[in-house]
């Protein structure tokens, strides 16, 4: 039996925060049911009773139905290609027409062993006409179960949810005055590919372009994910600052844009610093060329 797999949706001060991206997060090798509710801009849930009927036990036959749901996936830098970055369908069935819910798959290996962020589109029709769409996030992890003769996958695709909260030292145990995560995880999500398209996007060009299937340097990748994250807090810390006073006692909690800021712009500059180095140093080597050498080394 697959397991069925909801969107995490970050809560905010404990409420669910609607507006943001519902994602989800699949470790590589594993076979799931995407679960997704529609819902509108405000966050309420769409009813398509009209096109699956839900008022009678019988009314599920074949001529009642006039609706049909499915999914398309793909790696979310890359553009779009048959070959190399293939938009993939996968057929839904709505499960529960009065909250607009709809399960997709079981997704197959042929979906999970390349791990990576990709994009996710829904989209529900009435016969030939798309009448709702909606979209999210994936995040399919690394994992030793993936097969190992797809593309090198067990040193390809991104840092894990567990790595990156290791590495900003984010738990609920550790932030004593938050006792949750300060970042969520579609923030996560989002920040993972800010350091892919910066590779791609800084001169000079290389081919092919890399995205978040075989981007290499998972060291560096890490670290700019933490920077951006610490850029998107100091953002964050300066909208909300204000500071007030009650009872004699003076409280600014908020008042950390500039230490976050601070570090958000030392790590991301030795970013961008290893970036423009590292791209030279290929660049460099590909028009010198190279001559491998039987004791393994390589001399140029």
């Amino acid at each position: 039996m697959a397991e069925v797999i909801s969107p995490e949706i970050p809560n905010v001060e404990d409420c669910p925060a609607l507006s943001r991206t519902p994602v989800y997060v699949v470790p590589g090798g594993e076979n799931p049911i995407i679960e997704h509710p529609f819902k509108d801009k405000d966050g309420n849930p769409l009813n398509f009773c009209h096109l699956w009927p839900c008022d009678s036990e019988d009314s599920q036959s074949a001529g009642d139905v006039t609706g049909s749901t499915f999914m398309r996936m793909k790696e979310v830098v890359s553009p779009a290609h048959p070959c190399h970055n293939p938009v993939v369908e996968v057929e839904g069935e709505m499960v529960n027409p009065e909250t607009g819910t709809a399960h997709y798959g079981p997704l197959d290996n042929y979906h999970t062993d390349r791990p990576g962020v990709y994009e996710l589109s829904f989209a529900v029709k009435d016969g030939d006409t798309i009448v709702a769409t909606d979209m999210s996030l994936m995040w399919i992890e690394r994992s030793l179960f993936v097969d190992p003769m797809v593309d090198d996958t067990f040193h390809k695709g991104p840092p894990g949810v567990q790595n990156l909260r290791m590495a900003l030292l984010d738990f609920p145990e550790s932030n004593l005055l938050l006792d949750d995560y300060e970042f969520k995880i579609d923030q996560l999500m989002h920040a993972l590919t800010w350091p892919v398209t910066t590779w791609n996007s800084t001169p000079p060009p290389l081919r092919p372009a890399l995205d978040t299937r075989d981007f290499p340097f998972r060291n560096e990748w890490t670290q700019a994910t933490c920077g951006i994250l610490f850029r998107h807090a100091a953002h964050g810390y300066r909208r909300n600052h204000l500071p007030y006073s009650a009872g004699g006692v003076s409280v600014d909690d908020h008042n950390k844009e500039t230490q976050y800021l601070q570090a958000s712009e030392l790590v991301l500059s030795e970013y961008k610093d290893f970036v423009r180095y590292k791209k030279l140093e290929i660049n460099t080597s590909l028009c010198t060329g190279s001559v491998n050498s039987i004791y393994g080394g390589l001399f140029r």
